[in-house]
C-alpha cells in the first residue's frame, strides 16, 4: 500500500487574504500561538504529515487547496531487500585482488547497512509519531463512541423505565378507574353543594363589599368636602394676608408718591419760574419777528394784488375779444348774401353748444368742423387743462404717498424675513416616499409606521385601520418597532425607548436609552438593546431597568437576532456575523464570528452587513457597499454556507428585512411597493398597501399646495416690496418735478380756431408692421416647437409662451392705442392727449424729450419708425426744440401722471415678462 508525506513551502494562492488563510491553517493543525504559524510560511519545505494513506493524504490536500494554500504529496519509497552477508568461512583461497574487492564490497555493504539502519530509525520514529497520532485519534473516536453508547444506553434505560411506568400507570388506571368514577360522582355532588354555598357566600360578600364601598365613598366625599372647606379657608386667609400686604405696600407707595410729588412741585415751581422768564423773552422776540413778517406780508399782498389785477384785466380783455369775435363773424356772415344751395348730408355738421362765461351769462357757440379734415378732433369733447388745487398740491401729496410706500416696503420686508425664518426653523415635513419602520406579530398582523400614524394590516396585507399614538409626534423619527404582545408595542426614538398600548393608543417612556436595535428574550421577557450612543449592548427587564451591559464595537446599522439560544449581530467593518451569549452573567461574550463571502458580493464590493434574519430553513443577509449605493440579498443554510442569491427588483435598495408569516419582506424607504419573497427565495408580487399609497398621495398633494402657497406668498411679498420701493422712488421724483412749479390753465379754443392746422395721422401699414409681426410669430412658433420637442413641462411652455407673446402683444396694443391730436397755429402748438385733455403753448412753455412733447400734464407722442403717429412732424419737432428739454425721469413722471397708453402697455408687457420668467425658471 502506498504511503505519502504532506509537504508545504508556504505558498498562498493569488487573491486570497493572507491573514484569513493563516488563521484557517492554524485552526486546521491546532496551532494556538501565532508565533508558531509564521515559520511554516518562511518559504522552506516543511513536512506537515508523514506516512499518510491515500485517503487521509487526499483529505488534507483538499482542505489546504480550499483554504488557498499550495501543498504537495510525496510518495514514500519502500526500501529494496538487503542482500545476505557473505559467509565468514570461504572454502577456497582468494587472491589478493579478490580479497581487496571483497573488502571493498564488504565496506560498501556495511555503509549501505548503516544508511538503511538510519532510514529505518527515521521511519520508525515517523511510524511512532503516526501511531501516536492514530492512537490519539482512535482514543478520541473511542471516547466519542463510548459517549454515544452511554447516551444510547441511557436512552434505552429511560425508554424501559418509561415503558414500566406506562405499564404500572395502566394497571393503576384500570384499578382506580372504578373508584375514580364513584369518587367523581361524589365529587360532583360535593362540588355542586360547594358551588351553591360559594354562590351564596359570594352574593353575601358582594353585598358587604358594596356596603363597604358605599361607606368608603361617603367617607371620601366627606373628606373631600372637609378638604375643600379647609382649602377655601386657607385661600381666604391668604387673600386677606395678601390684601393686608398690598394695603401696607400701597400706603408706603402713597407716602413715597406724596414725597415725590412735593419734590416735583418744588422742581416744577422752579421750572415754571424759569419758563415764564424764557417765555417772556421769546414773546418779545416773537413780537419783533411778527412785526417784520407782517410788514413783509403786507408788501407781498400788495404786489400779489397788483399782479392779480393786471392778470384779471388781461383775461377780461382776451375774453371780451373772444366774445366779440363770434359776433363779428356772425354779422359778417349775415351781411353777405349767399345763394342757398342744397348741401349733401353728412359732409358738413354744425355743433351747437352752450358755454358758460365767467360772468355767469350763457352764450351760444357754433363750431363747424369738416368731417373730411383728417386728424381734427371733436372740439366739443375737448377739456382744457385747469390749474386746480390738486395740481398745486401734487408735491405735498407725493411726499405723503412716498412715506406710505416706504412704510409698506418696511412691512413687506419684515413679512419676508418672518417667512424666511419660518421656512428655516419650521420646515415642511418630508414627503412619504416609502414605509417607515415595520413590525409583525405572531398572528401575522403587520404594522407600518408613518411620521404621524400607524397603518394596520391583516395577514393578507388588507388595511384594517390606522392609529395615532400619543403624545403627538412620537412616531416621527421612530427607527424600529417590536411587538411585545397582542397590545404592547416597543419603539425606538431619538428620545429613548417607548412602550405603547395599541388599544389605548398611548405611549410611555420605558428607558432613556438611544436604541439602535431591539430583541426580546421569549423566556424571560427581557429586552436586549444596542445603544450606539453608549457603544454598548444592554439587557433590560420589562420595567426598563438595566440588568447588565457590556461595551462592544458596533456597526453603523446594528441588527440583533435570537436563534437557538445564541445572539447574532452584524460585525462592524466587514461582512461577518458575530455570535454572542446573551445571559445576564455572560452578556456580550463572543463565541464565534462567521465570515460571509458570496462570490458575487465580493465582485461587487459588498462588504457590509446591513440586515439579516432567520427564516427557516435559511439565513437571509442583506449586504451593502461602503457608499450605500449598491446592495444584494443572499441566502445561507443553517451552517452559514452560501446557497443562492435572491434577485432584487430593479431600482430597489432595501434597508431592512422582515419575516411575515411564510414570506420575507425587504422594504425600501424610497419605494411604496414592498418587495415580497417566499421562503425559497423566489420573488412574488410586491406588497402595495392602499392606505400607505393614499397617505403618500395626500402628503404629496398637501406639500405641493404648501410649497406653491409659500412661493406665491413670497413672490407676492417681493412684488409688494419692489412695487413699494419703486413707488417711493417715483413719488420722490414726482415731488422733485412738481415742487415750486406754477402751472397755468388752458385758454378757450375760440381764439385758436382760425389758422389752426391739424396734423394727419400716419398709417402703420406704410412702415411694414405686418411683416415684423409675421416674422416674430414665426420665431415664437419655432421656439415653442423646440421646447415641446425638448420635453419641457407645461409650466415651462406657459412661461415661454408669455415671454414670446409679451413683445408681440405690447407692440399690437401700442399700435391700436389712441394717439391724440396735434395742431399748429403759426408758432403755437395745440396738444390733445388720449383723455381729450388739451393745452397749448409756444417757446419756453413747451417741453420735449426724444419723440415726446408736452405742456404741463398733456403729453403727446410724435411717433417713430416703429410706432408712427403723425405725418409731417418736422415742423412740430423744430417748434418743440425751441422749448425746454426735460430728463428721462421727468418724462416718466409725466407719462405716469397722464396715464399715457404707452406707459400702461409697457407696464403690462413687463408684468407678462416677469410672469413668464417665474413660470420658466420657478
Amino acid at each position: 500500500m502506498n504511503r505519502f508525506n504532506l509537504t508545504f513551502r508556504g505558498e498562498i494562492k493569488p487573491g486570497r487574504n493572507p491573514r484569513k488563510v493563516k488563521a484557517a491553517f492554524a485552526s486546521l493543525f491546532g496551532l494556538d500561538d501565532p508565533a508558531r504559524v509564521e515559520p511554516f510560511f518562511s518559504g522552506e519545505t516543511v513536512i506537515l504529515r508523514r506516512n499518510l494513506d491515500r485517503k487521509e493524504a487526499g483529505d488534507y490536500y483538499h482542505k489546504l487547496d480550499v483554504m488557498g494554500l499550495r501543498s504537495e504529496l510525496v510518495r514514500v519509497k519502500v526500501p529494496a531487500p538487503t542482500p545476505a552477508a557473505p559467509p565468514n568461512g570461504a572454502t577456497r583461497a582468494l587472491s589478493r585482488a579478490e580479497r581487496e574487492a571483497a573488502a571493498e564490497e564488504a565496506a560498501a555493504w556495511q555503509r549501505a547497512q548503516e544508511e538503511k539502519r538510519r532510514q529505518r530509525e527515521q521511519e520508525a520514529r515517523a511510524r511512532r509519531r503516526a501511531e501516536q497520532e492514530a492512537l490519539q485519534q482512535q482514543q478520541e473516536k473511542e471516547a466519542a463512541a463510548r459517549a454515544l453508547a452511554e447516551q444510547e444506553r441511557r436512552r434505552r434505560e429511560r425508554a424501559e423505565a418509561e415503558a414500566r411506568r406506562k405499564a404500572e400507570a395502566e394497571a393503576r388506571q384500570k384499578a382506580e378507574e372504578a373508584a375514580r368514577r364513584k369518587a367523581e360522582r361524589q365529587r360532583l355532588q360535593r362540588e355542586r353543594a360547594e358551588a351553591e354555598a360559594r354562590r351564596k357566600a359570594a352574593q353575601e360578600q358582594r353585598r358587604r363589599e358594596q356596603a363597604e364601598a358605599e361607606a368608603r365613598r361617603r367617607a371620601e366625599q366627606e373628606r373631600q368636602r372637609r378638604q375643600r372647606a379647609e382649602e377655601a379657608a386657607r385661600q381666604r386667609a391668604e387673600q386677606e394676608e395678601k390684601k393686608r400686604r398690598q394695603a401696607e405696600a400701597a400706603a408706603k407707595k402713597k407716602a413715597e408718591r406724596e414725597a415725590q410729588k412735593r419734590k416735583e412741585a418744588e422742581a416744577s415751581a422752579r421750572r415754571r419760574a424759569e419758563e415764564r422768564a424764557r417765555q417772556q423773552a421769546e414773546r418779545e422776540a416773537k413780537k419783533r419777528r411778527e412785526a417784520e413778517a407782517a410788514e413783509l406780508a403786507a408788501r407781498q399782498r400788495a404786489e400779489e394784488k397788483a399782479r392779480r389785477e393786471a392778470l384779471a384785466r388781461e383775461e377780461a380783455a382776451q375774453l371780451a375779444a373772444m366774445e366779440e369775435q363770434p359776433i363779428r363773424r356772425a354779422a359778417q356772415h349775415f351781411a353777405t348774401p349767399r345763394k342757398q344751395t342744397p348741401r349733401p348730408a353728412g359732409r358738413v355738421s354744425r355743433l351747437v353748444g352752450t358755454v358758460k362765461a365767467e360772468n355767469g351769462r350763457s352764450r351760444d357757440r357754433t363750431y363747424a368742423r369738416s368731417a373730411a379734415t383728417p386728424g381734427a378732433p371733436n372740439l366739443y369733447r375737448l377739456k382744457p387743462f385747469r390749474n386746480h388745487s390738486g395740481v398745486r398740491e401734487r408735491a405735498r401729496f407725493a411726499q405723503l404717498r412716498q412715506r406710505k410706500s416706504l412704510q409698506l416696503a418696511a412691512v413687506a420686508c419684515l413679512l419676508l424675513a418672518a417667512l424666511g425664518w419660518i421656512y428655516d426653523h419650521q420646515p415642511l415635513p418630508p414627503a412619504i416616499s416609502g414605509p417607515g419602520a415595520l413590525a409583525v406579530s405572531d398572528a401575522g398582523r403587520l404594522l407600518i409606521a408613518l411620521p404621524d400614524r400607524l397603518l394596520e394590516h391583516d395577514r393578507a396585507g388588507v388595511p384594517m385601520g390606522e392609529m395615532r399614538l400619543g403624545p403627538e409626534g412620537i412616531l416621527d423619527g421612530a427607527e424600529s418597532l417590536l411587538l411585545a404582545g397582542a397590545d404592547q408595542l416597543l419603539l425606538t426614538t431619538p428620545g429613548g425607548l417607548q412602550q405603547c398600548s395599541l388599544e389605548a393608543e398611548t405611549c410611555q417612556p420605558l428607558a432613556s436609552v438611544n436604541a439602535g436595535a431591539l430583541a426580546r428574550d421569549p423566556l424571560s421577557g427581557d429586552l436586549l438593546v444596542v445603544s450606539p450612543a453608549a457603544g454598548a449592548l444592554l439587557r433590560l427587564d420589562s420595567a426598563g431597568n438595566t440588568l447588565a451591559s457590556v461595551e462592544l464595537p458596533l456597526p453603523a446599522y446594528p441588527g440583533l437576532v435570537l436563534q437557538d439560544g445564541l445572539l447574532y449581530m452584524n460585525s462592524p467593518g466587514r461582512p461577518a456575523i458575530s455570535v454572542f451569549r446573551y445571559e445576564r452573567e455572560a452578556l456580550g461574550k463572543q463565541l464565534d464570528e462567521i465570515l460571509l463571502l458570496p462570490p458575487t458580493a465580493l465582485a461587487r464590493g459588498l462588504d457590509r452587513v446591513r440586515a439579516f434574519l432567520w427564516a427557516d430553513p435559511a439565513w437571509w443577509v442583506l449586504l451593502q457597499d461602503q457608499a450605500e449605493t449598491s446592495s444584494g440579498l443572499y441566502r445561507f443554510d443553517n451552517q452559514w454556507n452560501f446557497t443562492a442569491e435572491v434577485t432584487l427588483p430593479a431600482g430597489i435598495h432595501p434597508t431592512s428585512l422582515l419575516r411575515w408569516g411564510n414570506r420575507v419582506l425587504a422594504p425600501d424607504p424610497h419605494s411604496l411597493a414592498i418587495p415580497r419573497f417566499n421562503l425559497q427565495g423566489q420573488a412574488e408580487a410586491p406588497l402595495r398597501s392602499p392606505s400607505l399609497v393614499g397617505q403618500a398621495e395626500n402628503r404629496q398633494r398637501w406639500l405641493s399646495l404648501a410649497r406653491w402657497g409659500a412661493k406665491l406668498l413670497a413672490v407676492a411679498l417681493v412684488a409688494v416690496l419692489v412695487g413699494a420701493l419703486a413707488d417711493a422712488w417715483l413719488q420722490g421724483q414726482r415731488q422733485r418735478v412738481y415742487r415750486g412749479v406754477n402751472s397755468r390753465g388752458a385758454l378757450p379754443l375760440e381764439n385758436m380756431t382760425e389758422g389752426l392746422h391739424w396734423l394727419r395721422p400716419a398709417s402703420p401699414a406704410q412702415h411694414g408692421q405686418a411683416r415684423y409681426t409675421l416674422a416674430w410669430s414665426a420665431v415664437a412658433a419655432l421656439a415653442l416647437a423646440g421646447a415641446y420637442l425638448a420635453d419641457a413641462s407645461a409650466l415651462q411652455l406657459a412661461g415661454l409662451l408669455l415671454l414670446l407673446i409679451a413683445p408681440l402683444l405690447t407692440l399690437s396694443l401700442m399700435q391700436r392705442a389712441r394717439g391724440g391730436h396735434l395742431g399748429i397755429n403759426r408758432d403755437q402748438l395745440l396738444l390733445v392727449d388720449h383723455r381729450q385733455l388739451y393745452h397749448h403753448g409756444r417757446g419756453a412753455q413747451l417741453q420735449f424729450r426724444g419723440d415726446f412733447v408736452m405742456v404741463e400734464d398733456v403729453v403727446l407722442f410724435l411717433g417713430n419708425r416703429w410706432l408712427p403717429r403723425f405725418e409731417g412732424t418736422a415742423a412740430v419737432r423744430k417748434l418743440a426744440r425751441a422749448g425746454t428739454p426735460v430728463s428721462r425721469t421727468t418724462l416718466l413722471v409725466k407719462l405716469l401722471q397722464a396715464r399715457h397708453p404707452l406707459a400702461r402697455i409697457t407696464g403690462l408687457g413687463f408684468i407678462l415678462c416677469a410672469a413668464g420668467v417665474l413660470l420658466l425658471f420657478g
